[in-house]
C-alpha cells in the first residue's frame, strides 16, 4: 500500500520526479510510474493496480497533459475507485480538455503557476498530509471528493441507479451537465463499470443522447436486453422508439429468455414488432414508415429518431454493427 500515486505526462517527467522526491522526504509513500512498476508486469495492471492501492492522485496538469491519451485513463480509474484526486496546475492550460474536465472538479486545485516550483510542491505536501489526516480518521467508506467532478458525480447516480432497483426517477432527474456528456462523449476515457454504462445507455436512450455509443461497450447482452425491455414499458415515444432500435443488436436468445421473465402483457403493444422488424434487424424500416405515414402522431418523432440514428451511427466513433445503415435524410 501507498499513499498516492502521481498521474503525469512523461514530457513533465522532471516535474513528476520533484513531487515524488519531495513526498517521500516528508514521508509520504508514492507509487509512480515506471519506477515501480515490476519487470514483467502488463503496464495497463500495473497502473491500475497503482491506483487502486492508493488513497490520493496528485495530478501534474499541464499542456501535455492535457493533450494527453493516457492520463484522462488514469483519471477514471481514479474517479472509479473513489479517489481524491489533486489537479497541480504547473502552467496555463486553455481550453482545459473535455476528457480531463470531465474527471476533475475545479474545486481542489493547487495552483503551481509562480514559482519557485520548490515551494509550491511544500504546499502539496501539506494539503496531502491533512487529507490523509482526514481519511484515516474518517470511515472506511469512499471519500466524498469522488462525487466533485462530473463523472465522480455519474458514478454516483448509477450506484444509486441500481440501489434503487433501475428507478426510473434517477434517469428523470438528471442535470443539465449529466444530459451534455450524454451527447458529447469522452474522447479518450475508457469507462469499464458495466453498471455505469448501463446507466448511462438508458439515459441516452430516454434524452436522446448518443445511446449507439454508450450500447456498444457493453458486452453482457442478457443484462441490456433486459433493460431494454423494462424501458419498453415507459410509456414516451421516442425513447421505445430508439430502444426498439437498440434492442436488434442484443443477442436473440436473451432477448426471448427475459421476454419471458418480464411481464409480457406489459409489453403487448410492441411484442407483435420483434418478429417483423427487431430480429430481422429491420427497425430502421419500421422507423421509416412510421416517418412517411404524415397522418400518424408518431411520424415526426420516428424522424427525430431517423435523424439521430443518422447523427450517431455514422460516427467513426460508432461501433461497425452499426455504420452503413440506409438513413433518412
Amino acid at each position: 500500500m501507498h499513499d498516492i500515486m502521481i498521474s503525469y505526462s512523461s514530457l513533465d517527467k522532471p516535474v513528476a520526479d520533484a513531487i515524488c522526491n519531495r513526498l517521500e522526504s516528508e514521508g509520504i509513500r508514492v507509487w509512480i510510474a515506471p519506477r515501480d512498476i515490476i519487470g514483467g508486469e502488463s503496464f495497463v495492471s500495473a497502473i491500475q493496480n497503482g491506483i487502486k492501492n492508493c488513497s490520493l492522485v496528485v495530478f501534474v496538469l499541464s499542456k501535455h497533459s492535457n493533450r494527453s491519451n493516457w492520463v484522462p485513463k488514469e483519471l477514471e480509474r481514479g474517479v472509479s475507485y473513489g479517489k481524491i484526486i489533486i489537479p497541480f496546475i504547473i502552467e496555463p492550460v486553455t481550453p482545459l480538455s473535455s476528457d480531463i474536465e470531465f474527471c476533475i472538479s475545479s474545486h481542489h486545485w493547487l495552483d503551481a503557476m509562480t514559482p519557485p516550483l520548490e515551494n509550491n510542491i511544500i504546499k502539496l505536501a501539506s494539503t496531502i498530509k491533512l487529507l490523509l489526516k482526514s481519511i484515516s480518521e474518517s470511515s472506511p467508506e469512499k471519500p466524498s471528493f469522488a462525487t466533485s467532478s462530473l463523472l465522480g458525480e455519474i458514478y454516483h447516480l448509477a450506484n444509486r441507479w441500481m440501489e434503487n432497483d433501475h428507478a426510473y426517477f434517477v434517469i428523470e432527474g438528471l442535470s443539465d451537465e449529466i444530459k451534455s456528456i450524454l451527447c458529447n462523449t469522452p474522447k479518450h476515457l475508457e469507462i469499464e463499470d458495466e453498471n455505469v454504462l448501463l446507466f448511462m445507455t438508458i439515459a441516452s436512450l430516454h434524452y436522446g443522447g448518443n445511446w449507439i455509443y454508450w450500447q456498444k461497450k457493453i458486452r453482457n447482452h442478457d443484462v441490456m436486453s433486459r433493460q431494454l425491455l423494462e424501458l419498453l414499458k415507459i410509456e414516451y415515444v421516442r425513447p421505445r422508439l430508439r430502444t426498439l432500435f437498440a434492442l436488434q443488436f442484443c443477442d436473440k436468445k436473451s432477448i426471448e429468455k427475459n421476454l419471458s421473465e418480464v411481464n409480457p402483457e406489459s409489453l403487448a403493444p410492441v411484442i407483435k414488432l420483434f418478429d417483423q422488424y427487431v430480429f430481422p434487424q429491420q427497425v430502421q424500416k419500421y422507423l421509416e414508415l412510421l416517418a412517411d405515414s404524415h397522418t400518424s402522431e408518431y411520424s415526426e418523432k420516428a424522424q427525430k429518431v431517423i435523424n439521430e440514428i443518422r447523427k450517431y451511427g455514422t460516427n467513426p466513433e460508432a461501433s461497425d454493427d452499426f455504420r452503413g445503415l440506409p438513413l433518412v435524410e
